[in-house]
């Protein structure tokens, strides 16, 4: 299977595929949430994407930003409806609710 990162596989093509095998999709691109597109193909699929916003971290860093959020990130990937539409950032996971971005609770 071609997959995500391949330059010949659209986003709009992959995401669907990996939805299908309730994978859920963790990713750098933060693009993916705000194409059109993509916003249809997540939503269409009733995906699970999760895009750590990782501007000017290192992949230390990267890797520690997500060990520190990994429960908060279970438990929201775990609660939340599909289609899931959610971030990590240094301080906090949100996701998308409608057209408002919630701040999950923290989780130890």
């Amino acid at each position: 299977m071609l997959g995500h990162g391949h330059p010949k596989v659209p986003d709009e093509v992959w995401i669907p595929e990996v939805a299908a095998r309730d994978w859920v999709i963790l990713t750098k691109d933060k693009n993916i949430r705000r194409a059109c597109v993509e916003i249809q193909a997540l939503r269409h699929a009733n995906a699970r994407y999760v895009c750590l916003s990782a501007a000017n971290m290192r992949g230390d860093e990267q890797a520690a930003c997500l060990l520190q959020h990994w429960k908060t990130i279970d438990s929201v990937v775990a609660s939340k409806p599909v289609p899931l539409i959610a971030t990590i950032t240094r301080q906090q996971v949100q996701w998308l609710d409608g057209a408002t971005w919630r701040v999950a609770k923290h989780k130890r």
